[in-house]
């Protein structure tokens, strides 16, 4: 069959044709064809397009599922396929925010990961490159500013997972370290920190759980003493609540329980050295009234303990306020800068306004001025006129 038509449009391969029929058929492309060329061709010119094979389909397909598996099998099998190839270890930080970061060997920040949406809020600069302690103090800060911690909430859980083998020998000294450093801060002194070790298994387990592996830590030991909880539940508790139900075992890292451990040691020491003392001399009550030990000793020791207990009371509830206060005064000043910079803009902006205010007013002076001189110009040329007229007419 003989086809006569129009080239509508070249391809690569093939040329469009429209049919003297109204069709549009493709054919193959060949030399000599140019759009809006009539030409004439038969049925072996027909462009006939490949077929892809359902046996090729099937091997194409076979080979993108193996590739899914692979990567699969690949991220499976390392266990850090979230954590950054230069790190050494991994510090979590959990409050109700959770942080965790990943340190190098000279215990720098490398990377630093929100674990929830509160853990964004406390993110508020660049961590990257700083001393590990004093990433964990502008977290803790932020977080008291944001009223996470509070007098009543002030416990911090901090989780150490070496990564790196030749970095595990390091694990206590890096916790005494950012001890040490925190103890510094004077802002962080009623922060009770709460220290926990993991391992590499379990940051596996908790990033497989999405957990922090500080929270992971402490389900693990709520199992070892048979405490009916879920990993999910803890995922949910603050740390706060998990510290006053006994779940993980606080150091005493404030100056409350530290000073508290000392007056409770002292008295047992006092009571202890004294049975001795009765024990080894065989003293009895007579004996012992004669000799001006006074068995009331022991009761004066605890109205001392009383004593201390109160007055460490009143110091602490003393240093928090003067906290409260530098913070309010911070606060004030922030305010006042705020309000001086609102002030200024505002002045800015007036004096912008009466400045093109006057410009524009001495703009339209101006028009009317020249306006006003025009008219003028105007109505003496007209006078003029008028007695050239008059002066003609009189001469006639």
């Amino acid at each position: 069959m003989v086809y006569r038509g129009c080239v509508m449009k070249i391809e690569e391969d093939f040329a469009i044709i429209l049919t003297d029929s109204m069709e549009y058929i493709k054919v193959v492309k060949k030399d000599n064809l140019d759009v809006g060329k009539r030409i004439i061709f038969v049925k072996d010119d027909i462009y006939k397009e490949k077929k892809v094979s359902y046996k090729n389909l099937g091997l194409i397909a076979a080979i993108f599922i193996m590739m899914i598996f692979s990567v699969t099998l690949i991220n499976k099998m390392n266990i850090f396929n979230h954590v950054s190839h230069g790190a050494a270890a991994v510090v979590s930080v959990d409050i109700n925010p959770s942080i965790e970061f990943e340190i190098n060997k000279k215990n720098e920040v490398i990377k630093a990961v929100p674990l929830n949406n509160e853990g964004k809020e406390l993110i508020d600069e660049d961590l990257k490159g700083k001393p590990i302690e004093e990433a964990l103090s502008i977290i803790i800060r932020n977080a008291e500013e944001k009223e996470y911690i509070t007098k009543e909430k002030n416990s911090v859980l901090i989780s150490t997972t070496v990564i790196k083998d030749d970095f595990k020998e390091k694990t206590k000294e890096l916790e005494k370290h950012i001890e040490s450093k925190m103890k510094e801060k004077i802002e962080l002194e009623e922060v009770n920190l709460v220290y926990v070790e993991g391992n590499k298994e379990d940051l596996k387990e908790a990033k497989k759980q999405e957990v922090s592996i500080g929270k992971y830590e402490v389900y693990k030991k709520s199992k070892e003493k048979n405490e009916n909880k879920t990993l999910e539940q803890i995922k949910k508790m603050k740390v706060q609540d998990i510290v006053d139900e006994g779940l993980v075992e606080s150091k005493g890292k404030t100056k409350k329980d530290k000073g508290n451990r000392k007056s409770d040691k002292k008295i047992e020491d006092n009571k202890e050295r004294l049975k001795e003392k009765l024990k080894e001399k065989n003293i009895s009550k007579e004996e012992f009234k004669k000799k001006n030990l006074d068995p009331t000793r022991i009761n004066k020791v605890q109205e001392l303990k009383k004593i201390y207990k109160d007055e460490h009371r009143k110091l602490l509830e003393e240093n928090k306020k003067k906290k409260f206060q530098i913070m309010k005064e911070r606060k004030k000043k922030r305010q006042e800068k705020i309000k001086e910079e609102m002030k200024k803009r505002i002045k800015e902006r007036i004096k912008e306004f009466n400045k093109n205010k006057k410009r524009e007013d001495e703009e339209k002076r101006k028009e009317y001025l020249e306006s006003k001189k025009g008219m003028k110009n105007k109505k003496s040329k007209r006078d003029k006129e008028k007695d050239d007229d008059d002066d003609e007419k009189d001469d006639d």
